[in-house]
Protein backbone atom coordinates (compact mmCIF):
# COMPACT_ATOMS: atom_id res chain seq x y z
CA UNK A 1 0.00 0.00 0.00
CA UNK A 2 2.91 2.35 0.69
CA UNK A 3 4.18 1.86 -2.85
CA UNK A 4 0.74 2.63 -4.28
CA UNK A 5 0.42 5.85 -2.24
CA UNK A 6 3.90 7.01 -3.18
CA UNK A 7 3.26 6.30 -6.85
CA UNK A 8 -0.01 8.20 -6.81
CA UNK A 9 1.62 11.19 -5.14
CA UNK A 10 4.41 11.20 -7.71
CA UNK A 11 1.86 11.67 -10.51
CA UNK A 12 0.86 15.05 -9.10
CA UNK A 13 4.15 16.23 -7.56
CA UNK A 14 5.52 19.56 -8.79
CA UNK A 15 8.65 19.73 -6.62
CA UNK A 16 11.76 18.12 -8.05
CA UNK A 17 13.35 17.54 -4.65
CA UNK A 18 10.21 15.86 -3.28
CA UNK A 19 10.10 13.65 -6.37
CA UNK A 20 13.65 12.51 -5.65
CA UNK A 21 12.63 11.64 -2.09
CA UNK A 22 9.69 9.61 -3.39
CA UNK A 23 12.02 7.61 -5.62
CA UNK A 24 14.32 6.88 -2.68
CA UNK A 25 11.34 5.87 -0.54
CA UNK A 26 10.15 3.45 -3.24
CA UNK A 27 13.60 1.87 -3.20
CA UNK A 28 13.34 1.40 0.57
CA UNK A 29 9.91 -0.23 0.27
CA UNK A 30 11.70 -2.71 -1.96
CA UNK A 31 8.89 -4.50 -3.79
CA UNK A 32 9.21 -5.35 -7.49
CA UNK A 33 6.11 -3.21 -8.14
CA UNK A 34 8.11 -0.22 -6.92
CA UNK A 35 10.50 -0.65 -9.85
CA UNK A 36 7.69 0.00 -12.34
CA UNK A 37 6.68 3.10 -10.35
CA UNK A 38 10.25 4.39 -10.45
CA UNK A 39 10.36 3.80 -14.18
CA UNK A 40 7.07 5.62 -14.71
CA UNK A 41 8.33 8.61 -12.69
CA UNK A 42 11.54 8.76 -14.70
CA UNK A 43 9.71 8.45 -18.03
CA UNK A 44 7.20 11.21 -17.21
CA UNK A 45 9.37 13.54 -15.15
CA UNK A 46 9.15 17.24 -16.04
CA UNK A 47 10.10 18.91 -12.74
CA UNK A 48 13.43 17.50 -11.56
CA UNK A 49 16.94 17.71 -12.96
CA UNK A 50 17.21 14.72 -15.25
CA UNK A 51 20.61 13.41 -14.21
CA UNK A 52 19.86 13.77 -10.48
CA UNK A 53 16.69 11.71 -10.92
CA UNK A 54 18.51 9.09 -12.97
CA UNK A 55 21.15 8.65 -10.27
CA UNK A 56 18.52 8.40 -7.55
CA UNK A 57 16.50 5.92 -9.63
CA UNK A 58 19.52 3.69 -10.30
CA UNK A 59 20.34 3.60 -6.60
CA UNK A 60 16.72 2.76 -5.72
CA UNK A 61 16.59 -0.07 -8.28
CA UNK A 62 19.79 -1.60 -6.93
CA UNK A 63 18.27 -1.43 -3.45
CA UNK A 64 15.14 -3.23 -4.69
CA UNK A 65 17.23 -5.92 -6.39
CA UNK A 66 19.51 -6.53 -3.44
CA UNK A 67 19.19 -10.14 -2.33
CA UNK A 68 16.90 -11.12 -5.19
CA UNK A 69 17.50 -13.80 -7.81
CA UNK A 70 18.74 -12.86 -11.27
CA UNK A 71 15.43 -14.01 -12.67
CA UNK A 72 13.70 -11.41 -10.49
CA UNK A 73 16.15 -8.79 -11.75
CA UNK A 74 15.09 -9.59 -15.32
CA UNK A 75 11.45 -9.34 -14.26
CA UNK A 76 12.25 -5.92 -12.83
CA UNK A 77 13.84 -4.88 -16.14
CA UNK A 78 10.77 -6.12 -18.03
CA UNK A 79 8.50 -4.00 -15.82
CA UNK A 80 10.66 -0.96 -16.58
CA UNK A 81 10.43 -1.68 -20.31
CA UNK A 82 6.63 -1.92 -20.00
CA UNK A 83 6.43 1.66 -18.65
CA UNK A 84 8.76 2.92 -21.39
CA UNK A 85 11.84 3.50 -19.26
CA UNK A 86 14.42 1.79 -21.52
CA UNK A 87 17.42 3.57 -20.00
CA UNK A 88 16.66 2.23 -16.53
CA UNK A 89 15.81 -1.18 -17.97
CA UNK A 90 19.31 -1.31 -19.46
CA UNK A 91 20.83 -0.40 -16.09
CA UNK A 92 19.15 -3.43 -14.55
CA UNK A 93 19.97 -5.73 -17.48
CA UNK A 94 23.64 -4.78 -17.40
CA UNK A 95 23.74 -5.75 -13.73
CA UNK A 96 22.40 -9.17 -14.71
CA UNK A 97 24.86 -9.63 -17.58
CA UNK A 98 27.92 -8.24 -15.76
CA UNK A 99 30.93 -10.60 -15.59
CA UNK A 100 30.63 -13.05 -12.72
CA UNK A 101 33.23 -14.24 -10.27
CA UNK A 102 34.51 -17.79 -10.39
CA UNK A 103 31.81 -20.24 -9.38
CA UNK A 104 29.02 -17.64 -9.78
CA UNK A 105 26.80 -18.80 -12.61
CA UNK A 106 23.64 -17.28 -14.08
CA UNK A 107 21.05 -19.66 -15.49
CA UNK A 108 21.13 -19.95 -19.29
CA UNK A 109 17.43 -19.13 -19.75
CA UNK A 110 17.76 -16.05 -17.52
CA UNK A 111 20.78 -14.86 -19.51
CA UNK A 112 18.87 -15.41 -22.77
CA UNK A 113 15.91 -13.37 -21.50
CA UNK A 114 18.27 -10.59 -20.41
CA UNK A 115 20.13 -10.49 -23.75
CA UNK A 116 16.90 -10.49 -25.74
CA UNK A 117 15.45 -7.69 -23.63
CA UNK A 118 18.70 -5.76 -23.92
CA UNK A 119 18.49 -5.84 -27.72
CA UNK A 120 14.95 -4.44 -27.66
CA UNK A 121 15.88 -1.68 -25.21
CA UNK A 122 18.97 -0.73 -27.23
CA UNK A 123 16.66 -0.08 -30.16
CA UNK A 124 14.41 2.00 -27.90
CA UNK A 125 17.28 4.27 -26.76
CA UNK A 126 18.62 4.67 -30.32
CA UNK A 127 21.78 2.53 -30.01
CA UNK A 128 21.09 1.11 -33.45
CA UNK A 129 24.47 -0.42 -34.26
CA UNK A 130 24.80 -2.15 -30.88
CA UNK A 131 21.23 -3.40 -31.15
CA UNK A 132 21.79 -4.71 -34.67
CA UNK A 133 24.98 -6.55 -33.72
CA UNK A 134 23.31 -8.19 -30.71
CA UNK A 135 20.21 -9.15 -32.71
CA UNK A 136 22.41 -10.81 -35.33
CA UNK A 137 24.14 -12.84 -32.61
CA UNK A 138 20.83 -13.91 -31.11
CA UNK A 139 19.50 -14.90 -34.53
CA UNK A 140 22.62 -16.90 -35.40
CA UNK A 141 22.41 -18.67 -32.04
CA UNK A 142 18.71 -19.40 -32.55
CA UNK A 143 17.72 -17.86 -29.22
CA UNK A 144 14.08 -17.70 -28.14
CA UNK A 145 14.31 -14.07 -26.99
CA UNK A 146 13.14 -11.84 -28.44
CA UNK A 147 10.56 -14.03 -30.22
CA UNK A 148 11.35 -14.70 -33.88
CA UNK A 149 8.69 -12.33 -35.27
CA UNK A 150 9.89 -9.45 -33.14
CA UNK A 151 13.55 -10.27 -33.81
CA UNK A 152 13.08 -10.23 -37.61
CA UNK A 153 11.12 -6.99 -37.35
CA UNK A 154 13.89 -5.34 -35.31
CA UNK A 155 16.58 -6.65 -37.66
CA UNK A 156 14.71 -5.17 -40.63
CA UNK A 157 14.33 -1.83 -38.83
CA UNK A 158 17.92 -1.57 -37.67
CA UNK A 159 19.23 -2.64 -41.09
CA UNK A 160 17.15 0.10 -42.72
CA UNK A 161 18.31 2.71 -40.20
CA UNK A 162 21.93 1.72 -40.88
CA UNK A 163 21.28 2.04 -44.66
CA UNK A 164 21.75 -1.71 -45.11
CA UNK A 165 18.78 -1.78 -47.47
CA UNK A 166 19.48 -5.09 -49.18
CA UNK A 167 19.82 -6.76 -45.78
CA UNK A 168 16.59 -5.11 -44.62
CA UNK A 169 14.82 -6.48 -47.70
CA UNK A 170 16.04 -9.99 -46.89
CA UNK A 171 14.71 -9.78 -43.31
CA UNK A 172 11.35 -8.52 -44.59
CA UNK A 173 11.26 -11.39 -47.05
CA UNK A 174 11.66 -13.82 -44.16
CA UNK A 175 8.85 -12.07 -42.29
CA UNK A 176 6.54 -12.56 -45.28
CA UNK A 177 7.13 -16.30 -45.49
CA UNK A 178 3.96 -18.21 -44.67
CA UNK A 179 1.78 -15.11 -44.49
CA UNK A 180 -1.34 -14.52 -46.55
CA UNK A 181 -3.91 -11.85 -47.32
CA UNK A 182 -5.68 -12.54 -44.03
CA UNK A 183 -2.62 -11.45 -42.05
CA UNK A 184 -3.01 -7.92 -40.69
CA UNK A 185 0.57 -6.96 -41.59
CA UNK A 186 0.76 -8.67 -44.99
CA UNK A 187 0.11 -5.56 -47.10
CA UNK A 188 2.29 -3.31 -44.93
CA UNK A 189 5.23 -5.72 -45.12
CA UNK A 190 4.98 -6.06 -48.90
CA UNK A 191 5.11 -2.30 -49.39
CA UNK A 192 8.04 -2.04 -46.98
CA UNK A 193 9.81 -4.78 -48.90
CA UNK A 194 9.28 -2.93 -52.19
CA UNK A 195 10.76 0.27 -50.74
CA UNK A 196 13.83 -1.51 -49.38
CA UNK A 197 14.37 -3.31 -52.68
CA UNK A 198 14.29 0.05 -54.45
CA UNK A 199 16.69 1.60 -51.95
CA UNK A 200 19.00 -1.38 -52.50
CA UNK A 201 18.74 -0.82 -56.28
CA UNK A 202 17.29 -4.28 -56.74
CA UNK A 203 14.96 -2.83 -59.36
CA UNK A 204 13.89 -6.02 -61.08
CA UNK A 205 12.65 -7.58 -57.84
CA UNK A 206 10.93 -4.36 -56.75
CA UNK A 207 9.15 -3.88 -60.08
CA UNK A 208 8.03 -7.49 -60.21
CA UNK A 209 6.50 -7.16 -56.74
CA UNK A 210 4.90 -3.77 -57.40
CA UNK A 211 3.49 -4.81 -60.78
CA UNK A 212 1.76 -7.74 -59.08
CA UNK A 213 0.45 -5.60 -56.23
CA UNK A 214 -0.80 -2.91 -58.64
CA UNK A 215 -2.53 -5.56 -60.69
CA UNK A 216 -4.28 -6.84 -57.57
CA UNK A 217 -5.19 -3.35 -56.30
CA UNK A 218 -5.52 -1.04 -59.34
CA UNK A 219 -7.49 1.52 -57.33
CA UNK A 220 -4.85 1.92 -54.62
CA UNK A 221 -3.42 5.40 -55.22
CA UNK A 222 -0.44 5.26 -52.79
CA UNK A 223 0.57 1.94 -54.32
CA UNK A 224 0.26 3.35 -57.85
CA UNK A 225 2.46 6.29 -56.85
CA UNK A 226 5.08 3.93 -55.42
CA UNK A 227 4.99 1.89 -58.64
CA UNK A 228 5.50 5.05 -60.70
CA UNK A 229 8.43 6.12 -58.55
CA UNK A 230 9.92 2.64 -58.94
CA UNK A 231 9.70 2.89 -62.72
CA UNK A 232 11.46 6.26 -62.53
CA UNK A 233 14.19 4.80 -60.34
CA UNK A 234 14.72 2.02 -62.87
CA UNK A 235 15.07 4.54 -65.71
CA UNK A 236 11.78 3.57 -67.40
CA UNK A 237 10.66 7.18 -67.66
CA UNK A 238 8.04 6.84 -70.41
CA UNK A 239 6.18 4.13 -68.50
CA UNK A 240 6.45 6.12 -65.29
CA UNK A 241 5.09 9.26 -66.95
CA UNK A 242 2.09 7.39 -68.39
CA UNK A 243 1.28 5.81 -65.03
CA UNK A 244 1.68 9.02 -63.04
CA UNK A 245 -0.36 11.12 -65.47
CA UNK A 246 -3.15 8.58 -65.18
CA UNK A 247 -2.86 8.77 -61.40
CA UNK A 248 -2.98 12.58 -61.43
CA UNK A 249 -6.12 12.57 -63.55
CA UNK A 250 -8.05 10.39 -61.15
CA UNK A 251 -6.91 11.55 -57.70
CA UNK A 252 -9.45 13.63 -55.82
CA UNK A 253 -8.46 17.22 -55.12
CA UNK A 254 -8.91 16.55 -51.42
CA UNK A 255 -6.08 13.99 -51.50
CA UNK A 256 -3.47 16.74 -51.36
CA UNK A 257 -0.56 14.54 -50.30
CA UNK A 258 -0.81 12.14 -53.26
CA UNK A 259 -1.48 15.01 -55.65
CA UNK A 260 1.61 16.91 -54.50
CA UNK A 261 3.87 13.86 -54.63
CA UNK A 262 2.57 12.98 -58.09
CA UNK A 263 3.12 16.55 -59.31
CA UNK A 264 6.69 16.56 -58.01
CA UNK A 265 7.44 13.22 -59.68
CA UNK A 266 6.09 14.46 -63.04
CA UNK A 267 8.11 17.66 -62.72
CA UNK A 268 11.20 15.60 -62.10
CA UNK A 269 10.51 13.55 -65.22
CA UNK A 270 10.02 16.73 -67.24
CA UNK A 271 13.30 18.14 -65.97
CA UNK A 272 15.14 14.96 -66.96
CA UNK A 273 13.60 15.07 -70.42
CA UNK A 274 14.76 18.67 -70.91
CA UNK A 275 18.30 17.75 -69.95
CA UNK A 276 18.48 15.10 -72.66
CA UNK A 277 19.81 17.09 -75.62
CA UNK A 278 20.86 15.30 -78.81
CA UNK A 279 24.30 16.64 -79.67
CA UNK A 280 24.77 17.90 -83.26
CA UNK A 281 26.63 15.64 -85.65
CA UNK A 282 30.33 16.46 -85.59
CA UNK A 283 31.55 18.55 -88.54
CA UNK A 284 34.61 17.05 -90.16
CA UNK A 285 37.37 19.59 -90.65
CA UNK A 286 38.41 20.18 -94.28
CA UNK A 287 41.68 18.54 -95.22
CA UNK A 288 44.61 20.97 -95.43
CA UNK A 289 45.80 21.45 -99.04
CA UNK A 290 49.07 19.69 -99.85
CA UNK A 291 52.16 21.89 -99.84
CA UNK A 292 53.30 23.08 -103.33
CA UNK A 293 55.94 21.03 -105.09
CA UNK A 294 59.50 22.35 -104.82
CA UNK A 295 61.26 22.91 -108.20
CA UNK A 296 65.00 22.87 -108.91
CA UNK A 297 64.92 26.65 -109.31
CA UNK A 298 63.34 27.02 -105.90
CA UNK A 299 65.99 24.79 -104.37
CA UNK A 300 68.81 26.95 -105.88
CA UNK A 301 67.19 30.13 -104.64
CA UNK A 302 66.70 28.68 -101.18
CA UNK A 303 70.31 27.52 -101.08
CA UNK A 304 71.59 30.93 -102.12
CA UNK A 305 69.54 32.65 -99.50
CA UNK A 306 70.88 30.37 -96.82
CA UNK A 307 74.63 30.66 -97.72
CA UNK A 308 76.64 33.83 -96.80
CA UNK A 309 78.03 35.88 -99.71
CA UNK A 310 81.64 34.80 -100.59
CA UNK A 311 83.94 36.91 -102.86
CA UNK A 312 85.81 34.93 -105.49
CA UNK A 313 89.63 35.54 -105.71
CA UNK A 314 90.59 38.28 -108.13
CA UNK A 315 87.30 40.03 -107.78
CA UNK A 316 88.84 42.86 -105.67
CA UNK A 317 90.17 45.51 -108.11
CA UNK A 318 91.03 48.02 -105.44
CA UNK A 319 88.10 50.14 -106.44
CA UNK A 320 89.75 51.03 -109.83
CA UNK A 321 87.09 49.50 -112.00
CA UNK A 322 87.77 48.29 -115.56
CA UNK A 323 90.42 50.04 -117.47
Amino acid sequence: RSASLLSERAKHEVSGSVLLDIVSALGQVGSLECAASIGWIQAHDTVSEGEALNERARAALRAIGRGRSWSEWVTMAESLADVEAPGLALVVINEVLAPRGEGEVIEADVADRARGLKAVQLVAVGSTQDAHDLLLQLDEEGKAFPPREQRLDLLARTSRDLSLHSEAADWLGLMLEGRGEADARFDELQRSLARELLSARRHDEALELLARLHGERPGDNPLMLLFGEALMSAGRDDEARTLLERLRSRVAETDTVILEQTRLALEQLAAVAEEIVVPPAPVEAADDPPPPAVTETDERELGAADDPEVDEPGDDDGGKGDR
